[in-house]
């Protein structure tokens, strides 16, 4: 992956870790949250990135994501950048995004080396290319 998005994805997500350090700072960003449940597929908080972040900074990710997808992938498109967070009790099962396209990112703050939780990891199912 690119130094440049590399470092722009670390700047995303520090800024997100730091809109929570504060328990009582109670900006407008703390309360963008859609708490999303759907049975058997997905329960967890998202917000759009493009609500949360400033114009200029969401402008930024979405260049590097859309210049690596170009460059890397042939991809010329993106669907909209979504943040999401898990508590104890959230979970993402087994489900289809393939409406999405053919290629998927998660941008995580996980430190796995101190991860004081277990559960699973992304798994991705290949369909046959006569699907796509």
């Amino acid at each position: 992956m690119p130094q440049h998005l590399c470092a722009i994805i670390v700047q995303s997500l520090c800024k997100l870790a730091c809109r929570f350090k504060d328990p009582r700072n109670t900006t407008q960003e703390r309360f963008l949250w859609d708490y999303w449940h759907v049975p058997n597929q997905y329960t967890l908080h998202r917000t759009q990135a493009a609500a949360y972040f400033s114009e200029k900074h969401h402008a930024e990710l979405v260049d590097a994501l859309l210049d690596y997808g170009e460059k890397q992938l042939g991809c010329r498109a993106i669907s909209p950048v979504w943040v999401s967070y898990y508590v104890d009790g959230c979970c993402q099962e087994l489900h289809c995004d393939s409406f999405h396209g053919p290629f998927a990112y998660v941008l995580s703050l996980t430190n796995w080396q101190d991860r004081q939780f277990t559960g699973r990891t992304i798994q991705c199912l290949l369909a046959p290319a006569s699907r796509w």
